[in-house]
């Protein structure tokens, strides 16, 4: 795969993964956050970002 067609992908893939975290956080924005071990809050707009920017189409 050429490196424009890369970037391409890449790039699809982060606009699918903000797209679903503006959904989330306008839908449900009461679900609280979870932590890992470091503290740090997980969302459920995270665990969508992550599947999101791994799906192509």
């Amino acid at each position: 795969m050429a490196y424009h067609d890369e970037l391409e992908v890449a790039f699809s893939a982060v606009r699918k993964a903000a797209a679903l975290c503006r959904n989330v956080r306008s839908v449900f924005s009461d679900i609280p956050s979870i932590q890992k071990e470091d503290r740090s809050p997980v969302t459920l707009a995270d665990f969508g970002s992550h599947i999101a920017s791994r799906v192509r189409s």
